[in-house]
């Protein structure tokens, strides 16, 4: 079994940042957006290393476009500012051994951050649903690549930073697998450590944060469902929001992002 580590990163002119992933001599992956100031147009091939630089933004167009550069048995979704762990190839082909049943593996990461913590998805070998894909995130999920491939399933490239609407595409990828009926399972094991200091969407409850949530929600529950997320979602995050725009204000938001789709 083998593994491809998906990176995306912007504005690389060498390949130094990839000492700090800790993956030397693995087989990496990575998608480079530039333009016509920062980064260099860089085309790298090795034994360990696939890079391609592209003149756009978008981080689904990334993932995409480092998916469909894969031929590995288990592709791993990466970002720039991510440490794997030691061993950490040898732990998730572990991981897909035990759960040999499984299209798609969640696991934990750690970090300092007090507002990104890693939620707990249960116990180990949960099958997740719906909901519970919800409260995941992109530098956690691992799959099989194949039955990704077989199923068509892309990242939607309306969502994700740099796109249209800033945020979810993780969401929508994995909602993606489990209506095709693939299998999602979750193990509580820390794979790597995120710095999410440099965060590219989140700029604060803005009127594109809204937006961006009513989107989202009518893409993923549609009907009742979403308008119900969309109220709820607005009345929740009202502490938090409240000094920035009123609660009326934060409601037309979301509703203008869930009828924009």
């Amino acid at each position: 079994m083998n593994i491809d580590v998906l990176i995306s990163t912007m504005y690389r002119d060498d390949l130094k940042f990839l000492e700090n992933l800790n993956l030397k001599d693995k087989k990496t992956i990575i998608i480079n957006q530039i333009d016509k100031i920062k980064g260099a147009n860089l085309t790298i091939d090795t034994d360990f290393t696939i890079m391609r630089s592209f003149y756009e933004k978008g981080l689904s167009k990334s993932r995409n476009k480092a998916l469909g550069l894969s031929n590995s048995d288990v592709c791993v979704i990466s970002d720039d500012d991510i440490e794997f762990v030691p061993e950490f190839h040898e732990k998730l082909i572990g991981l897909f051994k035990k759960h040999h049943t499984a299209d798609v593996i969640i696991y934990d990461y750690e970090t300092n951050s007090q507002s990104r913590k890693c939620n707990s998805l249960g116990v180990e070998g949960k099958i997740l649903n719906k909901f519970d894909i919800l409260k995941t995130s992109s530098v956690r999920i691992s799959f099989k690549r194949d039955p990704i491939v077989n199923a068509g399933i892309r990242f939607n490239e309306r969502f994700g930073a740099g796109a249209e609407f800033s945020a979810g595409e993780e969401n929508l990828f994995l909602l993606d697998c489990l209506n095709s009926g693939l299998k999602i399972i979750y193990v509580p094991t820390i794979m790597c450590k995120v710095d999410f200091s440099d965060s590219t969407w989140f700029n604060g409850y803005d009127k594109k944060y809204f937006e961006t949530k009513g989107a989202f929600s009518k893409v993923y529950f549609n009907g009742v469902l979403s308008h119900l997320y969309n109220f709820y979602f607005v009345l929740s995050k009202h502490k938090l929001y409240k000094n920035q725009m009123p609660f009326i204000k934060a409601l037309n938001h979301i509703y203008n992002g869930y009828k924009a789709i």
